[in-house]
């Protein structure tokens, strides 16, 4: 069963070598059958859809940072104190589960 393995790996590492040279390959194929010269139109409803991604984005790298905020601060707290306490000791309980 030892050979079947190796023979495994050896075939997975062989396809991501082919892998490695196919992708430049294809690219540089693409690149020479793309035209030389484009005439787009941008009309306002593009502008439109540009900066609703730009605020989505914004408005959910700033919910994500929202979401670890705790986290991030206990960690540096933990860095600037010097302490060494156990990451579970940062996370709240669920209010159900409180005593009293």
């Amino acid at each position: 069963m030892g050979s079947v393995t190796g023979s495994g790996s050896m075939i997975l590492e062989n396809a991501m070598q082919f892998g490695r040279c196919l992708l430049p390959s294809v690219l540089a194929g693409l690149l020479l059958l793309a035209p030389t010269s484009v005439f787009a139109y941008l009309d306002p409803g593009s502008g439109s859809m540009l900066l609703q991604m730009l605020i989505g984005g914004i408005v959910a790298a700033l919910y994500t940072l929202k979401l670890y905020w705790r986290q991030m601060k206990g960690l540096f707290s933990r860095l600037v104190d010097g302490k060494t306490s156990n990451p579970a000791d940062d996370i709240d309980e669920c209010p159900s589960k409180r005593e009293g």
